[in-house]
């Protein structure tokens, strides 16, 4: 196990609220300013059919074991897309008691496309079907949402038209609510419907739907499947032939396109909005003259932008020249004092070690030299040094120079790039506004495991970074904590706990869509981890306060009866950041736990849980101030009982 360098949580309780010192971010918590009671644990997943059935796809941890670590608050079935290509059962839908037969509509689009998922047939080989779903749900108890196919009629080899849909939808309730009296609550019509159906058809045939399914079991909650790209929910709510039928909402907020969210440090420094559908939405409902507490329920979210992996992978590599027809590589020199130009194919004992610092930077340690570093030299000019220790002049970045190269930028002197000197025979710090500097190909050497080792089973390459990783589920917790905080938001479901789109062993590792890994163990992604931390540990209601400290993030939450709190902090810096958090109308009785998500550089892929349990001071009668220190690169979550 690795060894991380946490800082201790250090608290003081101070009667009264007095100002923040230097150097520290106040925080204020009003407990008397409750925005919402949650029903559920906030968090959901879209589970996979294609993948999630412990009947069919046996791994040595089921899905009903991790879903239950992750304590979901509901559960998205059969999934997003591909559901437009799914039927529960098989025509004519009514007979489901005897079994069901779920299967495509279309075999020549995705998933009737998948050999491994869907038979000659069209019916689905090993997925998991409604009936597993719901005793997954029963179980655990987790709210299930159902997702309608509203577009397979529109496939040019689709085996039903859109009465035989509409057919589908009713029976679909009759079997879970009349036949097997399960009581499914949720159902969303269609899945970004704008993206497929023009806007007069999908309101005709949401009303249409709505009102068949309704007069099976007028108790059911119906969703509008627009998630929020157009203006279709404006004017549906605004329309009451429409809107009548409209229960909840169902948008998904993504991060495409958005330059903050493509590294560490943009995401670091970014200090604006990050939840603009959700924003639009709310302010849709605020709006509307019936629907203003219309619940948001987010069917789909997750954290996607970006060019990955971000930096080539770590450890030992050869930088090789990437001018044509050379294959002169950086090395250390014989006498190991300076850097120069092996004129040549390269070997092992040439390669460099490439390490990532916490704050994105990189540090350039030569083989063969015992720990020394690669360093800028005195000034901006000078040639590259080799030193024994550690210094900021041994700080260098990674850029991408193209489709293959890179470039390596010092960091401690601006705008200097290592290039080849001729002259002198060695790699300086270019300050050339040409090419700046040399581009490099660099040739990953560390040994990997096969993707496979055979058919059935898909082995972690550890040494390749697939972008689900620390910082990328630090923005997650910014982006769940933050839009959990919308008035009308009930429930946030994660895009997703695996992906199929990739294959049978698509995201064996780390894909950052995933919040399970796509291996025998099942294991938990670091967003997975993420979600089992905030669900296990948020609370019913749900406190107002300022959000933005600086890099620091603050949420907090209260049991129904105020005898809990949990406030849960999330550190962007790299560095630690000192916190005071003054408590309004709560008194802390001396005792506390706290669990410190964190790893070791933005890029890490496999971050850790430390819990501690402490006690205060029991002497002190009045404890409404904390003060500490959050870790680098955290979240942070506090538990507090009342005095």
């Amino acid at each position: 196990m690795k060894q991380l360098r946490l800082l201790p949580l250090v608290l003081l309780f101070v009667a009264g609220h007095s100002t923040a010192s230097v150097g520290k971010q106040r925080i204020e918590i009003n407990t008397t300013k409750i925005v919402k009671s949650l029903q559920q644990p906030l968090v959901g997943e879209n589970v996979n059919f294609l993948m999630s059935s412990d009947t069919h796809w046996p791994r040595k941890v089921s899905m009903q074991q991790r879903i239950g670590e992750m304590k979901l608050g509901m559960l998205r079935f059969p999934y997003g897309h591909l559901a437009d290509n799914y039927l529960f059962t098989d025509a004519p839908f009514n007979d489901g008691a005897d079994g069901l037969t779920p299967r495509v509509v279309s075999r020549g689009t995705a998933p009737g496309n998948y050999p491994w998922a869907v038979d000659d047939k069209g019916y689905f080989k090993k997925s998991l079907d409604f009936d597993e779903f719901v005793r997954y749900c029963q179980s655990l108890q987790i709210e299930p949402l159902v997702m309608v196919n509203m577009l397979g009629w529109q496939k040019s080899d689709s085996v039903v038209d859109f009465d035989d849909l509409k057919q589908h939808a009713i029976e679909w309730v009759r079997y879970a609510n009349i036949t097997r009296n399960y009581n499914i609550k949720y159902w969303q019509l269609g899945n970004e419907v704008a993206m497929h159906v023009d806007k007069s058809t999908y309101f005709k045939h949401f009303v249409e739907i709505a009102q068949a399914m309704k007069q099976v079991d007028p108790s059911i909650h119906i969703g509008f499947g627009e998630d929020g790209r157009s203006n279709w929910i404006a004017e549906a709510l605004n329309n009451e032939d429409i809107g009548q039928y409209i229960d909840f909402l169902s948008p998904h907020q993504y991060l495409f396109g958005r330059a903050w969210s493509e590294s560490y440090l943009r995401w670091r420094n970014y200090n604006g909005k990050i939840t603009s559908k959700i924003d639009k939405l709310q302010r849709y409902a605020d709006n509307s003259t019936h629907h203003k507490q219309v619940p948001l329920i987010i069917t789909e979210y997750g954290v996607t932008g970006g060019d990955y992996p971000e930096s080539k992978p770590k450890g030992y590599a050869l930088f090789r020249s990437a001018q044509k027809n050379s294959n002169a590589s950086m090395i250390l020199s014989a006498d190991k004092t300076f850097v120069t130009k092996y004129w040549g194919k390269g070997i092992n004992n040439h390669a460099i070690h490439i390490k990532l610092l916490k704050d994105g930077d990189f540090v350039l340690r030569p083989y063969g030299c015992d720990g020394c570093f690669i360093t800028a030299g005195e000034n901006a000019d000078s040639e590259l040094q080799i030193a024994e220790t550690f210094s900021d002049k041994a700080r260098f970045q990674i850029i991408k120079a193209g489709k293959e190269h890179y470039r390596v930028k010092s960091v401690a002197f601006a705008n200097r790039f290592i290039a080849f000197n001729y002259d002198n025979n060695r790699f300086n710090l270019s300050a050339s506004k040409a090419n700046k500097g040399e581009q490099f190909n660099i040739v990953d050497l560390d040994k990997k495991p096969k993707l496979y080792a055979n058919a059935d089973e898909a082995h972690i390459d550890q040494g390749m970074n697939y972008a689900n990783d620390l910082w990328k589920s630090l923005l997650f917790a910014e982006m769940t904590l933050t839009t959990h905080n919308f008035k009308n938001v009930s429930h946030m479901i994660h895009w997703n706990t695996h992906s199929s789109w990739d294959g049978e062993f698509g995201g064996f590792h780390g894909l950052l869509a995933n919040s399970l890994n796509n291996t025998a163990e099942n294991t938990l992604t670091p967003i997975g981890e993420v979600i089992k931390l905030i669900n296990n540990h948020s609370l019913s209601e749900v406190i107002q306060l300022p959000e933005k400290h600086g890099f620091v993030r603050s949420y907090a939450t209260l049991s129904k009866d105020k005898s809990q709190m949990s406030i849960a902090l999330i550190n962007k810096n790299y560095h630690a950041e000192a916190v005071q958090i003054d408590l309004t109308d709560f008194n802390h009785d001396g005792q506390f736990q706290q669990w410190v998500y964190t790893g070791e550089h933005p890029e890490d892929e496999f971050p850790t849980v430390y819990f501690d349990e402490l006690k205060g001071d029991k002497k002190l009668s009045n404890r409404q101030q904390l003060q500490m220190q959050l870790s680098p690169l955290s979240l942070t979550i506090i538990k507090l009982k009342a005095q």
